[in-house]
């Protein structure tokens, strides 16, 4: 079972991108890099080529994501 708490089991925190931009937010989820330029683990799948949904995110899904993160403690 995966560890609950501020830490992701196979990724990072998601306390971390309540400060990131919208776009930060956008590039980490599509293409896979923070917005300090940092590439996020292979395991953290780009959204751009996976889709969601069998397609790919719109900026207002990508939206209420981070939205919802961002009421994450």
């Amino acid at each position: 079972m995966p560890r609950r708490g501020r830490r992701g089991a196979l990724g990072p925190a998601l306390s971390a991108p309540a400060g990131w931009s919208a776009a930060g937010f956008t590039q980490a989820v599509l293409h896979g890099r923070t917005p300090d330029g940092r590439t996020l683990s292979a395991v953290m799948p780009r959204f751009d080529a996976a889709g969601l949904d069998g397609s790919a995110p719109t900026q207002a899904q990508l939206n209420a994501i981070q939205a919802y993160l961002n009421t994450r403690p």
